[in-house]
């Protein structure tokens, strides 16, 4: 070699710290270490499975496509945010909405159970009786063993006191299941 090249200053590039106890390349299994970032990997298998399956049937629930391809509902949840579910869905030509459909609540089940109206009907009575509304709901809550947040809920929701009020001087409520715009 050159003696003038042998006597230049080298160019001394500093390296990143290993990150102690981890072995490059490998965060416990969840996916690739990469500078302090965990990368997880996204089965793209079986979230082109799932846009597939959503494309052909769009009414369904975030809980059936997780089972349809094994994989938890949170999953699902996440893959419904990424750009790679939506390329999925633009490649399958879908224009539809992209919100997975809910399933009917506890709550709208019993509204259709009658429970609602029943509720009305002690809570009415009661309150006829003279009991201020807090005892009118422990009357309800000890006759037919709903929870008194749900009684509260229904009593905002469908507004009885407001009912209570308008046909008190009628003598007849009639009371509907329709809540409140």
């Amino acid at each position: 070699m050159d003696a003038h090249v042998e006597n230049a200053p080298q160019l001394q590039v500093p390296r990143p710290p290993k990150t102690p106890n981890r072995p490059e390349g490998i965060a416990n299994g969840s996916g690739r270490y990469h500078g302090g970032a965990v990368v997880r990997r996204v089965n793209l298998i079986k979230l082109h499975a799932a846009a597939f399956h959503f494309a052909k049937t769009p009414d369904c629930t975030a809980q059936a496509l997780a089972q349809v391809v094994d994989v938890n509902v949170r999953t699902v949840y996440g893959w419904s945010r990424r750009p790679e579910w939506h390329a999925a869905l633009d490649a399958l030509h879908f224009i539809g909405d992209r919100a997975f459909a809910r399933e009917s609540t506890r709550d709208a089940l019993r509204d259709t159970s009658g429970l609602v109206e029943a509720a009305f009907e002690i809570y009415k009575k009661a309150r006829l009786d003279g009991h201020t509304p807090k005892k009118a709901v422990t009357a309800i809550t000890n006759e037919l063993r709903i929870n008194r947040r749900r009684i509260n809920t229904w009593a905002d929701r469908y507004e009885w006191e407001a009912e209570l009020e308008t046909h008190t001087h009628e003598g007849e409520c009639n009371f509907s299941v329709e809540p409140r715009q």
